[in-house]
């Protein structure tokens, strides 16, 4: 009787989405990723959120980049007539 039942080779899996990779890391059956799949799925900024890639192309990071800062503070020891404009005054 089961001879006349067909066997068949286990489905083909399409391509997961995003959505369906997230849901695999919290699911009971079959649950988790690799590592490979994870780095594609996550990003992490240098102000270390972590995020999916698909949103991190329009994240705003909270770290600014850090310009030169130039010394403008006046060295008593410069005997020098120059003259010194106060920056912190208000006007």
């Amino acid at each position: 009787m089961y001879a006349s039942i067909p066997v068949y080779d286990r489905p083909i899996e399409g391509p997961q989405t995003a959505a369906d990779k997230f849901l695999k890391l919290d699911s009971w059956g079959r649950a988790g990723l690799l590592e490979a799949e994870f780095e594609k799925l996550f990003a992490k900024c240098v102000c270390g959120l972590v995020m999916t890639r698909r949103v991190f192309k329009d994240h705003d990071c909270a770290v600014s980049v850090t310009q030169p800062v130039t010394d403008v503070t006046f060295d008593d020891t410069n005997n020098s007539d120059t003259d010194v404009i106060d920056l912190t005054s208000e006007v």
